[in-house]
């Protein structure tokens, strides 16, 4: 990346564990910690039935290792989170590769805190939550570091950064590829990751917003005042009352059939993360959080999609920097 790129300090990121995760915050929600992964709020009934199908493989054979590269799985040589009708389809493209290697089920769902031990003994890479890919690697325990965002000179981001030592760069290499469905990323250490609390209020209290071509009007028929974000609703509620408020404006937009989004927001970790992103820098909109004994810290992707990161390490194999690219050329 060309060094004219501007430099924006978006905050720290610590790792007591030793371990740094780059994964989809929205998909925090199902993070399992120690236990087993359970599957995610969805009203679509057929998508349920896929989750609930899904299981996680070994790949055994002389071209496993050869088998998990072809599937960006730097690192490791185990699949999770394959549905029914995936495991015919990878049997098959292993097939007409002809490569020697079997999908061999686990005996249980394998925790997302062990799908990360497993990644970072062989040195860091890929693991999959929901089925999405999640990188892992292990990094210097006990200390600080900076995370940067940095910008092109047509004002899109290009990529972040998070320092991680203090030598010069001598090498690099990819070590995978993060998945994102929410549009933002967070970078949190793993066990941290074990505290943290999607969807539950931690002090009792939900925030109702709503939004959309009829805000207006709902605002004005239930005296809902102006929120600081921009958008309409009650803030500080007991959580009962918050979700009343917010089947009340549902109830009233399909009555009406209404243009509105209402959304119900207890006082979470996400919900607090989401404050902090929404207050954060326009163009990377990030915000840090402490989470058990870790700092965290959050980024807007600037939409969805597959995401690189790279790591640099020094001449003596430390490492030195991971970089996301954003939108590098």
């Amino acid at each position: 990346m060309s060094d004219t790129a501007e430099r924006v300090p978006m905050g720290v990121v610590s790792c007591p564990s030793g371990v740094l995760v780059v994964t989809d915050m929205g998909y925090l929600e199902s993070w399992s910690g120690e236990g087993q992964p359970g599957g995610f709020d969805t009203d679509d009934e057929q998508l349920r039935e896929v989750v609930a199908s899904a299981r996680d493989f070994r790949l055994v054979g002389s071209d496993a290792s050869a088998a998990a590269e072809s599937l960006g799985l730097s690192g490791a040589t185990h699949v999770y989170d394959l549905p029914a009708q995936g495991v015919e389809r990878l049997e098959e493209r292993f097939a007409e590769e002809g490569w020697s290697v079997e999908l061999v089920p686990e005996a249980a769902r394998v925790a997302h805190r062990e799908r990360v031990r497993r990644v970072t003994v062989a040195g860091g890479g890929v693991f999959q939550v929901n089925g999405v890919p999640s990188v892992a690697i292990p990094v210097p325990a006990g200390r600080d570091c900076a995370v940067v965002g940095k910008v092109g000179g047509d004002g899109f981001p290009r990529c972040v950064e998070v320092r991680l030592g203090d030598g010069e760069p001598a090498t690099e290499c990819q070590v995978g590829g993060v998945g994102v469905d929410w549009a933002r990323l967070i970078l949190a250490d793993a066990d941290a990751l074990g505290d943290w609390v999607h969807e539950e209020s931690l002090d009792g209290l939900a925030d109702a917003a709503f939004w959309g071509a009829d805000a207006a009007e709902a605002a004005e028929h239930f005296g809902a005042p102006l929120l600081p974000e921009g958008v309409h609703g009650w803030a500080d509620l007991p959580v009962a009352e918050a979700a009343e408020r917010v089947l009340q404006v549902r109830r009233w937009k399909a009555e009406g059939g209404k243009g509105l989004v209402a959304d119900f927001r207890p006082h979470s970790h996400h919900f607090h993360m989401m404050a902090r992103l929404r207050e954060g820098d326009g163009v990377f909109g990030h915000g840090g959080l402490q989470v058990g004994r870790a700092r965290t810290l959050a980024f807007t992707t600037g939409g969805d999609g597959h995401f690189p990161v790279v790591l640099s390490a020094a001449a003596d194999g430390s490492p030195v920097r991971l970089r996301i690219g954003l939108g590098e050329d």
